[in-house]
């Protein structure tokens, strides 16, 4: 977080009558606090539901600046060992969970989801979304088991002659649509998973088969995109023997 921008508000050019930052990592701006306004405070992130009931109660405006690395960069970044990856991971042992949901609230994480057995519902890490932010061993739970130093383990190619292989060979290909009058198309699912790529990937389709592609983006969530529910929608229509292709791309609520 730079300094000038604290600066800015802080030293009322904005008028801004207090300024917070929280940070899953608030150590590191020990020893630079210098740098920074002398009313400018610094919390941990498990402080924000206290720090906002604080802030509601000053009159004017107040500034919560929140800094953390989003998740999806993290995950992104980690394969391409940009990013520290701690040797450690946390697993949920069914046979123990009874299914409360601490977890759920302690975390507020969409790595933790429903484990169907023949006890009820219960939890489970999804190891493939986990950002190994390790807020869900706050619940007081016995059924959490970390393990550190493992990895885990990478599936197996599928056998070139195996059944499966052969089948796949055998599966005709999908009749297309003629695209007359109107098409649409729907794509919905969780920032940071791809909806606004194959929705990059369905434009630039419609652009190399001479369509007139027209894009907009609707105006972005404060919690940006990112472990959010996005839309990506997509029509097709003709007009004067002109083929249009339509792009929304926005966060739902």
């Amino acid at each position: 977080m730079p300094p000038q921008h604290l600066d800015q508000s802080a030293g009322r050019q904005q008028g801004a009558g207090r300024v917070v930052v929280l940070s899953d990592e608030p150590e590191k701006y020990d020893g630079n606090k210098h740098l920074f306004p002398a009313d400018v405070s610094f919390h941990d992130r498990s402080e924000l539901d206290n720090v906002q009931k604080e802030l509601r109660d000053i009159p004017g405006c107040t500034v919560l600046i929140y800094d953390q690395t989003c998740a999806a960069e993290k995950r992104r970044r980690r394969k391409r060992n940009l990013y520290p990856d701690p040797a450690k991971r946390v697993f949920i042992n069914h046979h123990v969970c009874e299914g409360c949901g601490d977890c759920s609230v302690q975390s507020n994480c969409l790595s933790v989801v429903p484990r169907q057995t023949e006890l009820g519902r219960k939890r489970k890490i999804d190891q493939s979304s986990c950002n190994k932010d390790f807020s869900c061993l706050n619940g007081f739970c016995p059924s959490f088991v970390t393990i550190e130093g493992g990895q885990l383990r990478k599936s197996r190619g599928t056998d070139t002659g195996s059944v499966l292989t052969g089948k796949l060979t055998t599966i005709p290909a999908p009749v297309l649509p003629a695209l007359t009058g109107s098409y649409d198309l729907l794509v919905d699912g969780v920032g940071g998973t791809g909806v606004v790529t194959v929705g990059q990937l369905i434009t630039m389709a419609a652009h190399l088969k001479a369509w007139v592609p027209r894009c907009w983006i609707l105006p972005a969530s404060p919690r940006k995109a990112a472990r959010c529910s996005v839309m990506f929608a997509w029509r097709h229509r003709q007009t004067n023997c002109t083929k249009f292709a339509s792009v929304t791309l926005r966060p739902m609520r």
